[in-house]
């Protein structure tokens, strides 16, 4: 058996409560199964949480089709958000629009806002700030923006 992680060789290293077989890497020590039973383990979750999202699907729902617990859902959704990076975008002259959402999650304790910048003709966004609703925040999309020598900025006040 090949280590997952190294690519090594690993030796058998007993066996889980259900029966199955546990493998041992000898050069980087990890310990892992061939196969997983719990749907959360598969390398597709990532990619369904993804669609479901885009489809406005709540984290309960999204546990509930995808049949695993709503905080492995959350998990893997921080784990998504932290491999999001800021758009490059080189565009000048255009005509841009500052928004912000407030984005609840369970009770009103915990919410936090998200802070954007689009591009009005291609609905690229330019930038965004993910925090509380400060001017600090606002002022960085706002300076941001900027920087492209928008021929307008439409906000809400």
């Amino acid at each position: 058996m090949k280590c997952k992680t190294c690519k090594t060789l690993a030796v058998k290293n007993g066996r889980q409560p259900n029966g199955k077989q546990r493998y041992l890497c000898k050069l980087c020590k990890v310990s892992f199964q061939n196969t997983y039973n719990y749907k959360s383990y598969r390398k597709e979750t990532d990619k369904e949480i993804h669609n479901l999202l885009i489809e406005s699907v709540g984290v309960r729902a999204i546990g509930r089709l995808l049949k695993i617990s709503k905080t492995t859902v959350i998990s893997r959704i921080k784990n998504i958000a932290s491999k999001i990076n800021k758009p490059i975008l080189a565009e000048k002259h255009q005509y841009y629009e500052i928004d912000e959402m407030r984005v609840v999650v369970g009770c009103k304790e915990n919410q936090a806002w998200l802070t954007y910048a689009i591009n009005r003709n291609n609905k690229k966004v330019v930038d965004f700030v993910v925090g509380r609703r400060t001017k600090r925040n606002i002022s960085k999309i706002t300076k941001s923006v900027l920087q492209l020598n928008p021929k307008m900025i439409f906000t809400d006040g």
